[in-house]
């Protein structure tokens, strides 16, 4: 027989910016029905990586590993426009999903350790 094909989950990019919606409603929200294009591609790319690395069996692990994701990036005062300066950084769920902008908020690049 065939070794068993991993699930391969389709990417619901509507639940995903609602979900985004959800957690950080202080960030640039996208039209749905503008989603389209390189960013949708990246936002799909992203998500299939993910499912494979993690071994996602259903879409609930998917969007509640985005849950999280969004939930961690509301905690960045650089990537939420906390962090002063004159032209605050506002992040984008477009910029988000771009391959090196996502393994650096990965990495906690834009986290600041707060120091007593």
């Amino acid at each position: 027989g065939h070794p068993a094909k991993p699930v391969q989950l389709d990417c619901p990019h509507d639940e995903i910016l609602r979900l985004w919606a959800e957690e950080l409603p202080q960030l640039p929200q996208h039209n749905p029905e503008q989603w389209g294009g390189a960013r949708a591609v990246h936002l799909r790319t992203r998500w299939r990586e993910t499912a494979a690395k993690r071994g996602w069996r259903a879409r609930a692990d998917g969007l509640e590993y985005f849950r999280r994701l969004f939930s961690f990036v509301g905690q960045s005062a650089f990537l939420t426009g906390r962090a002063g300066g004159k032209r605050p950084f506002l992040c984008e769920l477009a910029w988000l999903v771009k391959p090196e902008n996502w393994v650096k908020v990965h990495e906690g690049k834009y986290h600041e350790v707060t120091t007593l």
